[in-house]
């Protein structure tokens, strides 16, 4: 439930950041461009936790632990993005 719920208030949020992320001209680019990621991640994400579970299903910490970790790289990468996306607002309004 948690995680739908997650993925139903992400979702539109991260579309409306892509089309303000892009020109006029290259809102379909942009768009088409989340689409491939999003899908692409939605369906490796599974894959990869499956296959981490199996490797280390003697030693869960090691599983929790690597599967965490792609969480705090993927918020690591948001963060730096939000950092530059603003200091980038910041010249063009100079």
């Amino acid at each position: 439930f948690l995680i739908s719920l997650a993925e139903v208030i992400v979702t539109p949020l991260l579309a409306d950041a892509t089309k303000k992320l892009s020109s006029e001209f290259t809102v379909g680019r942009y768009m088409g461009f989340f689409g491939l990621v999003a899908t692409t991640g939605w369906s490796v994400g599974p894959l990869v936790g499956s296959a981490i579970l199996e490797t280390y299903f003697s030693n869960h910490k090691v599983a929790w632990i690597l599967i965490s970790g792609f969480a705090f790289t993927a918020g690591l990468i948001f963060f730096t993005m939000n950092l530059l996306l603003k200091k980038s607002n910041n010249n063009r309004l100079e």
